[in-house]
């Protein structure tokens, strides 16, 4: 039988508005994440090398927004970028049990392929535009 605390996690943070404002912005990041790279307009070169990593950085900000409420916008900063350049630094690394996990779908979106510099300053650009432009702003005017 769940404990009165246990009940109170789930009022307090499953089914609050600022879980709900997140999840959603979550989806939201995954689906134009996914979009942009089935893109193929115009510009899909650059879409495709650029877009993608921003918003993969953007993505771990507000997640860690959403899970660590108690932390800081600057903290959060700092602590996505550096999830983002440490799951790059591992796309140096080329364990089979580890190619075996980036040869699934999931695997591969998540942990990528080969490390290039350039994911490196997307997810800097990311992480400050997830900051100033998107989730921060977001959160304040919902007033959460």
């Amino acid at each position: 039988m769940p404990t009165i605390q246990q009940n109170t996690f789930v009022q307090n943070f499953i089914f609050s508005k600022r879980s709900f404002l997140f999840a959603a912005l979550l989806c939201g990041l995954i689906a134009l994440g996914l979009g942009s790279r089935a893109y193929t307009g115009s510009l899909s070169g650059w879409v495709h090398l650029y877009v993608g990593d921003v918003l993969y950085a953007v993505m771990y900000y507000a997640l860690i927004r959403w899970l660590w409420p108690g932390k800081t916008p600057a903290q959060a900063v700092w602590v996505s970028l550096g999830v983002c350049v440490a799951i790059e630094l591992l796309q140096l690394y080329h364990a089979p049990w580890l190619e075996g996990i980036r040869q699934t779908r999931l695997g591969g979106l998540v942990l990528g392929f080969g490390f290039l510099w350039s994911d490196v300053w997307c997810y800097a650009i990311g992480v400050v535009l997830a900051r100033w432009v998107i989730v921060e702003p977001l959160v304040q005017r919902s007033k959460l």
